[in-house]
């Protein structure tokens, strides 16, 4: 049974009570209310005009005016009026007590008198009294007036009876009332003491089923709101309101302990996001979210770990081709240099080619072939620095790529964002409702702030890490402007290379027309003397560009080093080809709906050509065998 239906049924019991000792009450103020106050006062009263007036239906009034009527004929109009009044107010009072409700022998006596005695009286007095005395006839009237004392005589034994009846009831009548008196005490004094039981029957049920039940509950919801979620733990739980109360408590306390565990999840992935990003802000590619994660929350840590992969590859490929432009523009300068000197020496040994034309026409093959060579090697440094710049605007892509990473992280702590809302909004819910429940709900309203700190906290940790995340898209944006400028030096680089490449083209012209006009060698020295003051001029132009090449270059590798990578998952050489680079697809994490799949393997870089270490004349046959560069870029 519900305390509302025990406070019901206590209630209607006591009501019952009440009304109970109201009846009763009632019941004994309406037996003998005539006994009061005012009714003692209106019987003395009613009892003094009985002693000082005769009552209408006694005769004794009017046989006295009769006999005033004999006696007194000069007052024949005042006693007849008299008379008269007498008589009318002797019928009036004859048809009250006829319609009446008293006592039946009272009644029929009443009723008796009236019939015979009284009709007679007042026959004689109308009939032949009157007449008499009207008509001056003393002997008629006297005879007449000792008739009506016959009748008078009758009728005042009728009246003595009827009056000792009287006295007997009344009698009767005051034992009744104070029987009645007692019973109505007694019953009062038991209607009270059964109040008293029950009230004091009340207050110990109110003590015992509600107040202290009510006590405890509050005392734990007290305790759960000063942080003690694990007081008051219940299993048996009563089936009324306080039981209600108490499993409500018990969902209020697994509600509490699941957001405990949500904060201690959310704090230790936020704790994990941080630090992969702020090794990733400083540069460190080749690091890895390895510690597992919740489930909700795995997609976010293996979205970080593609990500990473993705950039990780991207740049050892821009570093190994840095590495091959660093390698043909050391070439190109060495080039332009020693082809510098053999100018020199054409230029001083042209006063001796008369003499020594055999040794001019070698020379002059000699200068063909290493032109030839020269050419071949632009050429190819040509080609690599266009493919630099395929790989660097492959680059821009991934940089682009690793800014849509971010923005879905983002969207991620965007979610998270929102929970931390959610739960405020709850909160806010929770206190309402508590503020509506009054005293009872302060408990509650405490756990509603409680929660509210905590999801706003939430709320901040997300904003912080909203924060980090737009700081790294912006480092990676400024990546990819560094990146875009490298592209742009590249295409100044093949561009420069191209007219290297034309320039040596034009050497190697000139020299064959040389080779084939021996005949005309006067004609030849003076154009030779020409071509190669021209020769020595575009080759200080072009020993220029070559060294403006080899700076840009280092200033890129400066760049590129600037990243920390893994050699054990990339390593700095391979077997592919520059073409034959691999690109991995963004994927899209959906964190609402199925676990991540496993991240690709990023992309191999393009292993750098091998090539000889220069040091003089490139028209000399190299050796391509030697050992590659062993520059160390393990470090950075």
């Amino acid at each position: 049974m519900t305390i509302s239906q025990a406070a019901s049924r206590l209630g209607a019991g006591i009501v019952g009570i009440l009304v109970l000792s109201a009846l009763i009450a009632a019941f004994g103020i309406n037996q003998i209310r005539f006994g009061g106050e005012m009714d003692r006062r209106d019987s003395q009263i009613n009892e003094f005009k009985a002693d000082i007036l005769p009552p209408p239906e006694y005769l004794v009034e009017s046989y006295l005016v009769a006999n005033l009527l004999v006696r007194e004929p000069g007052k024949f109009d005042q006693h007849v009026a008299r008379l008269a009044q007498l008589e009318a107010e002797w019928q009036e009072r004859a048809d009250y007590w006829a319609a009446s409700d008293i006592d039946d022998y009272l009644k029929s006596g009443i009723a008796k008198t009236v019939a015979s005695d009284g009709t007679a009286f007042w026959r004689e007095v109308d009939d032949v009294l009157i007449p008499a005395v009207r008509s001056g006839n003393a002997g008629a009237a006297q005879a007449s007036l000792r008739r009506l004392g016959a009748d008078y005589d009758q009728h005042r034994a009728t009246i003595d009876d009827l009056v000792a009846k009287s006295d007997e009831l009344s009698a009767a009548l005051a034992d009744s009332s104070q029987a009645t008196v007692l019973w109505v005490s007694v019953m009062l004094v038991l209607v009270a003491m059964l109040l008293l039981a029950v009230s004091i029957g009340s207050l110990v049920f109110l003590r015992r089923k509600v107040l202290d039940p009510m006590s405890e509950t509050a005392q734990t919801m007290q305790a759960m709101a000063d942080g003690n979620i694990e007081a008051g733990n219940c299993a048996d739980h009563r089936s009324d309101e306080i039981g209600t109360m108490t499993r409500a408590i018990e969902v209020f306390r697994a509600a509490s302990r699941k957001q405990v565990e949500d904060g201690k999840k959310q704090e230790e992935v936020v704790g994990e996001v941080f630090q992969a990003l702020q090794r990733l802000a400083s540069g460190d590619l080749a690091f890895r979210m390895v510690k597992k994660l919740d489930p909700q929350y795995e997609p976010l840590r293996e979205g970080f770990n593609n990500s990473a992969r993705q950039v990780e590859g991207l740049i050892e490929q821009v570093r190994t081709t840095v590495q091959s432009v660093q390698t043909g523009s050391d070439e190109i300068r060495v080039a332009t240099d020693d082809l510098s000197q053999r100018n020199e020496s054409q230029a001083a040994s042209l006063e001796e080619t008369a003499a020594a034309m055999n040794q001019v026409t070698d020379l002059v093959r000699n200068a063909a072939a290493n032109a030839a060579e020269a050419q071949r090697s632009i050429s190819e440094t040509h080609e690599e620095a266009r493919r630099g710049g395929d790989v660097v605007q492959k680059a821009v892509t991934a940089m682009a790529s690793i800014e849509s990473s971010s923005k879905e992280i983002t969207q991620i702590i965007d979610v998270i964002d929102g929970i931390a809302f959610q739960t405020n909004l709850l909160a806010l819910n929770a206190g309402v409702e508590a503020a509506r429940a009054g005293d009872a709900g302060k408990g509650f309203a405490v756990v509603a702030n409680e929660v509210r700190a905590l999801a706003q906290r939430s709320a901040e940790a997300a904003n912080d890490i909203k924060h980090l995340i737009s700081t790294s898209t912006s480092q990676v944006g400024e990546g990819v402007t560094l990146v875009g400028e490298t592209g742009t030096l590249l295409e100044a680089i093949v561009s420069r290379v191209g007219e290297v490449n034309d320039q040596i083209q034009q050497i190697a012209d000139g020299a064959s027309t040389q080779a084939n006009n021996l005949e005309q060698v006067n004609t030849a020295v003076a154009q030779m003397d020409t071509m190669t003051q021209q020769n020595a001029a575009m080759v200080e132009q072009s020993t220029a560009s070559a060294r403006g090449l080899a700076d840009q270059a280092r200033y890129l590798v400066g760049l590129v080093n600037q990243f920390r990578l893994d050699e054990r998952v990339l390593p700095r050489s391979g077997t592919q080809s520059p073409d034959e680079t691999i690109y991995l697809p963004m994927r899209k994490s959906n964190a609402a709906s199925s676990p991540a799949p496993e991240p690709a393997k990023p992309a191999l870089p393009a292993p750098a050509r091998s090539t000889a270490k220069v040091s003089g004349n490139l028209a000399l046959k190299q050796d391509y065998a030697a050992e590659p560069d062993d520059q160390d870029w393990s470090e950075f």
